[in-house]
């Protein structure tokens, strides 16, 4: 789970470079999922069809539908945001999944988990106090990620009984890739040859991110490890401060400290076997 977390933070450091170099986020979603599909499409001649066959066809689809939503809309608010501060902006997606887990499986959260999701909620208020000054209404991007990326991971809890991590990182690969490779013609533009190893690079991340990810909650349940994604904020500072050059003031530092502090109750509380989780994709 931490290098599954690893590998989409540095993903999202080399979109941010991307978009902020004025290619088109959409461009930049595309080269992220062509090339982590490509390395798939090996995979029918070695184990053929019946081993990428799914028993939820119609739940695959809307897992890639909405991992393409969260994809873009974090890299549209990268355009403006640092790191730090989309991914705190992000974690508002927890509250999300406890609220879709309430009322589709009936999930209760004990007093302390009720605690973490406040602390955590409190701490992105903290973060949009600075973020909004800054960015304006683009906030609203990583708080659709939030949405988005909050209605994949109740999707994937429930496609996991069904299909194995294999066949849920290919469809994956598959939606994205195939529905924004549809909207090329309509956003592509020109870029410098260097830009496609950059893809590739993202590609390989996202490839290898979603693999661990679907290992590790074929192993741990999701509120266990939930709590391990919210180790991006650390590694988004870093990238912020050694590769972009970005300083969080108080207000950020404040509000990720609530969230770091909300992700580690969150670890502690967590009864084995409840479901809600959240990380960037």
């Amino acid at each position: 789970m931490l290098l599954a977390v690893l590998c989409f933070t540095l993903l999202d450091a080399i979109a941010k470079r991307l978009v902020v170099g004025d290619i088109h986020p959409l461009q930049v979603v595309w080269g992220r999922y062509a090339f982590s599909f490509l390395p798939l499409v090996v995979l029918p001649f070695h184990s053929g069809w019946r081993r990428l066959a799914t028993k939820r066809p119609g739940l695959q689809l809307a897992r890639g539908l909405t991992l393409i939503g969260a994809t873009a809309a974090m890299f549209a608010g990268l355009r403006t945001l640092p790191l730090a501060d989309a991914y705190a902006l992000s974690y508002v997606s927890p509250v999300i999944v406890a609220v879709i887990s309430y009322y589709a499986f009936t999930e209760r959260l004990n007093r302390w988990q009720l605690t973490a999701l406040a602390l955590g909620l409190a701490g992105v208020m903290f973060v949009i106090r600075p973020a909004f000054a800054h960015a304006g209404d683009s906030i609203i991007f990583p708080l659709l990620m939030a949405l988005s990326y909050a209605i994949y991971q109740v999707l994937t809890r429930v496609v996991r009984q069904a299909d194995d991590a294999v066949v849920s990182v290919f469809y994956a690969s598959l939606v994205g890739a195939g529905l924004t490779t549809l909207a090329l013609p309509f956003i592509w533009q020109p870029m410098p040859a260097t830009h496609w190893l950059w893809f590739a690079v993202m590609g390989s991340c996202g490839l290898v991110g979603h693999w661990l990810l679907a290992v590790a909650a074929h192993r741990a349940s999701a509120s266990l490890l939930a709590p391990l994604s919210y180790t991006q904020l650390v590694y988004a500072a870093l990238f912020d401060l050694f590769v972009f050059g970005a300083i969080p003031d108080r207000w950020t530092v404040a509000g990720s400290a609530l969230i770091l502090i909300a992700g580690v109750l969150l670890w502690r509380a967590a009864p084995k076997g409840s479901s809600y989780a959240s990380t960037a994709p």
